[in-house]
């Protein structure tokens, strides 16, 4: 039978073992869209605008070059490859073959120079078609992901089965390419994204340090808004039914704080992300409503993790503290002890506020019923 590997540009056909259970699913469709990178003394998972390339290819194709045994061996595959176009950092390309049952392989084409590079994960002192091999584990889930304009490459390999979540969790490896070979900025053990971490786990590493949890001043707003606010135009069925609250929290401040949950301070104008009020009330002793109203257009938002029909209802865990942090000056917003699905997939929450919708950055969840 065949499975396909997924790639950001192609598609490749590769033989694989018996079919396997459909248990074994896909974790990770749009990690990297939402993911963040390491700059200056501040370490976030890599980004591939980050590491863009503006350089276009000349469309001048350079004779191949096959030096070694090992390339050679695999003549048929890198010429053909080296007749197609580019589709990693600007005049590159990459491509694979099969190399067993759960087994992948490939290398990198340089188009303007003809020379032929590994990929990542392959054993530099592979010889034969062992040089080639990028993993050994490409199971459902194992995927490669990379862009024409970019250098990084986000490798997905590893066979870590979850009965927790009931899925195969690939490892996952950040790399970036430097002239001639590639550098490995981040790795993420499935082990430990089956355990309850993703996105940004603490016990990950860049260029050997620590990668911490988002923090307000990796997304910092500069705007600071000083006009008339302009009044809530409410248009969900949700935010129409509590109208007067959003209303008064932009036009008296009530329900309208900064600082953290556990040290409110009372605010008077936009208390997130440059020029939005975010306005909380009560609604009941375990439940908690937000609104977040844009100061210059009215418009009205829902909060984090709402739905349909509870448009303004955050999902906090019954038996936790309801805390919530945000900053004037930032687009991130912290929920603590929140639950996705009543009292599942609980924990601290980060999401940044752009193009007018919260993009989860982080999360890391416990496991209530250890907890209880």
């Amino acid at each position: 039978m065949l499975m396909k590997r997924r790639y950001a540009f192609t598609v490749i056909q590769q033989p694989t073992l018996k079919p396997l259970p459909a248990l074994f699913l896909i974790l990770f469709a749009s990690w990297t869209v939402h993911s963040q990178t390491k700059q200056a003394d501040t370490a976030k998972v890599p980004r591939f605008e980050d590491f863009s390339v503006t350089d276009q290819w000349d469309q001048i194709r350079t004779p191949l070059k096959l030096t070694t045994p090992s390339e050679r061996m695999f003549r048929t595959n890198l010429s053909k490859a080296a007749k197609e176009l580019p589709n990693f950092a600007g005049h590159y390309r990459i491509t694979y073959w099969g190399c067993g049952s759960v087994c992948s392989a490939g290398a990198l084409v340089d188009l303007q120079t003809g020379d032929v590079f590994q990929l990542p994960l392959a054993k530099a002192n592979g010889r034969g078609w062992e040089r080639w091999i990028m993993c050994e584990a490409s199971f459902e889930g194992t995927n490669d992901e990379f862009h024409l304009d970019s250098r990084l490459i986000i490798v997905r390999c590893g066979l870590n089965y979850s009965e927790r979540l009931r899925k195969n969790i690939p490892d996952t490896y950040y790399f970036l390419w430097e002239k001639d070979h590639f550098r490995q900025l981040l790795y993420i053990s499935g082990k430990q994204l089956a355990s309850g971490t993703w996105a940004i786990p603490t016990a990950a590493t860049v260029q050997g340090d620590s990668v911490p949890a988002p923090k307000f001043r990796d997304y910092q707003v500069n705007e600071v808004f000083n006009e008339q606010p302009t009044p809530p135009v409410p248009v969900a069925v949700g935010q129409k039914r509590y109208r007067t609250r959003i209303s008064n929290g932009v036009s008296k401040g009530e329900g309208v704080w900064t600082g953290s949950w556990r040290n409110p301070i009372r605010s008077a104008g936009p208390n997130f992300a440059g020029h939005y009020f975010v306005v909380r009330w009560g609604c009941g002793s375990d439940c908690l409503m937000i609104a977040i109203v844009d100061a210059r257009t009215g418009k009205v938002y829902n909060p984090p993790l709402s739905g349909a029909g509870t448009e303004l209802y955050v999902p906090m865990d019954i038996l936790g503290d309801r805390e919530i942090d945000f900053e004037p000056q930032s687009s991130l917003m912290i929920l603590r002890n929140a639950c996705k699905v009543a009292r599942s997939e609980c924990g601290v929450y980060y999401f940044d506020w752009r193009d007018e919708k919260f993009t989860m950055v982080g999360r890391t969840l416990v496991d209530l019923t250890q907890k209880w």
